[in-house]
């Protein structure tokens, strides 16, 4: 960090909210909002509340941003109305509760799953306490509830073998806390433009 870098007052942030006309909040759900040791990922009623109250202010577009799947934030979330949610990273994008799903599209073809599956379900094999979610735009090895050391190992070792297998593939390998992440790789649509 720079040296100008310094925690953000309170005071500031309340007096930048009460003068500007349009905000947009994003609030990150794993992690930030749900401590990621967390077993219930399910938000509590207070978070409800606060999340309502921000949504209540005709000045705010509140976000909640995750790398959960559509269906599990839509029914956590069901009892905000107004709330956006943005759903496996951005792939899947809701304005509001009565709103449809919009998906980036950054891909269509996802046959790279059938050659990445079979190697995380190996290491899955390998690994008490390792589990394989199946989203729509990505699949994700989690070792959160696996030895500590052995499964930050495994991850470690998953990752060569994935980016072997899908090198000529359009999708990034990527490694998360607890986790070893294969989705769409993100194209910048500006530089492609040339812009």
């Amino acid at each position: 960090l720079g040296p100008n870098f310094r925690k953000l007052s309170v005071e500031h942030i309340v007096s930048a909210y009460k003068q500007t006309n349009s905000r947009l909040i994003l609030l990150d759900y794993d992690g930030t909002m749900m401590p990621q040791t967390s077993v219930d990922k399910t938000p509590s009623s207070e978070v409800i509340s606060v999340l309502n109250g921000l949504c209540s202010d005709p000045k705010n577009v509140v976000f909640i941003v995750s790398g959960r799947g559509k269906d599990s934030l839509s029914k956590w979330f069901s009892p905000c109305e107004k709330l956006g949610l943005s759903a496996e990273h951005g792939y899947f994008t809701r304005w509001t509760k009565d709103s449809p799903w919009e998906c980036c599209m950054l891909t269509t073809d996802f046959d790279w799953k059938k050659i990445a599956l079979p190697v995380m379900e190996h290491y899955t094999e390998a690994t008490d306490g390792s589990s394989i979610e199946q989203k729509e735009s990505a699949l994700v090895w989690h070792h959160q509830y696996a030895d500590p050391d052995f499964g930050s190992w495994q991850a470690k070792e998953l990752l060569d073998p994935l980016e072997n297998v899908l090198a000529n593939e359009p999708v990034v390998v990527k490694r998360g806390q607890h986790i070893v992440e294969v989705k769409p790789q993100v194209r910048n649509t500006l530089a492609n433009s040339g812009n």
